[in-house]
């Protein structure tokens, strides 16, 4: 099977594939060791740490809101009028805690879906299996419309903020995983 990359006078095998893997990375002209490949390890190693940990973190919190009823006296100690949701030891928020446990569900499962979305990654960066490195792209893009839909389900508070920040990451990451799938499919690093 002949690749774009062996028509462009590249060869194959795992010594192009390193040398084309440095060329494409952005962060190669100011530090020598680092190619798209090591990018994409560490991106998908703190994906499977923080998943892990956001996902127990969401769950923990989750389990800790009370909602009290409208008139209640904890309600009214706390001068809210109507219902109103106890975060934890954080302290109270107006209206019924379901919207949170909602956002804390979808949050857990994300967590959750990040982590395994890491460890296949982690695999097909580490067997050079291209089709594998599809799978963290494609739930970057997931990943995104669920923080869309927990906007919307929330509103656009504090929570906002972090949300703006993991699309951006998303969308690098997406970028990274699909330029890594190229490189593959070009090199066929297994070959040589």
């Amino acid at each position: 099977m002949t690749t774009g990359y062996q028509q462009q006078g590249g060869g194959t095998g795992m010594a192009a594939y390193h040398q084309e893997s440095a060329a494409r990375c952005p962060l190669n002209g100011s530090c020598d060791c680092c190619t798209c490949r090591c990018c994409g390890l560490f991106i998908l190693i703190c994906w499977v740490i923080f998943g892990g940990y956001g996902a127990i973190n969401s769950l923990s919190v989750n389990s800790q809101l009370t909602t009290y009823p409208a008139g209640s006296v904890t309600c009214e100690d706390q001068l809210l009028n109507g219902e109103c949701c106890k975060v934890g030891s954080i302290g109270y928020i107006d209206g019924s805690c379901d919207p949170w446990k909602t956002a804390l569900e979808i949050d857990a499962a994300a967590g959750i879906l990040n982590a395994l979305a890491g460890v296949v990654g982690i695999i097909g960066m580490a067997m050079f299996i291209a089709w594998l490195l599809l799978i963290p792209a494609g739930w970057a893009i997931i990943s995104v419309v669920l923080n869309v839909v927990v906007l919307v389900y929330i509103g656009f508070g504090t929570y906002a903020y972090a949300s703006f920040f993991s699309f951006g990451i998303a969308a690098c990451i997406c970028i990274l995983f699909y330029s890594n799938y190229k490189i593959m499919k070009e090199t066929d690093p297994k070959s040589g």
